[in-house]
C-alpha cells in the first residue's frame, strides 16, 4: 500500500468495534495529562507513579467517577491539550 495514509488493518477497528475506539483515546489522553502533571516520559517501571495512580486512581473503586480521579490526580481537569501536543510533536500514534 503506498501513501501516509493508515492501513485498512488499522482502520478495521473504527468500523468493526466503534464503541470501543473512544475509551482508548481517553486513555492516551489520560496517559499524557500523567506524564504532564509527574513529568515523567513513561510510566513503565516508575514506582512513585504507579503508587499514586493505584492510590488516587484505582483504590476509590466507584466511588468518584473518572473525571473526578483524574483531576485529583494531574491537578487540572481532563483535557486533550497534552495528547494534542504529544501528537504535534510528531510522536508515533501507539
Amino acid at each position: 500500500m503506498r501513501g501516509s495514509g493508515a492501513s485498512p488493518a488499522a482502520e478495521a477497528i473504527f468500523l468493526a468495534y466503534p464503541v470501543y475506539t473512544h475509551s482508548y483515546l481517553f486513555a492516551d489522553g489520560i496517559r499524557d495529562m500523567l506524564r504532564h502533571a509527574f513529568g515523567v516520559s513513561g510510566l513503565y517501571g516508575n514506582q512513585r507513579v504507579f503508587e499514586e495512580l493505584r492510590q488516587t486512581f484505582m483504590q476509590p473503586s466507584e466511588r468518584l467517577s473518572w473525571q473526578e480521579k483524574v483531576q485529583k490526580l494531574c491537578g487540572e481537569p481532563f483535557t486533550f491539550r497534552y495528547f494534542t501536543q504529544y501528537l504535534a510533536r510528531g510522536s508515533a500514534f501507539i
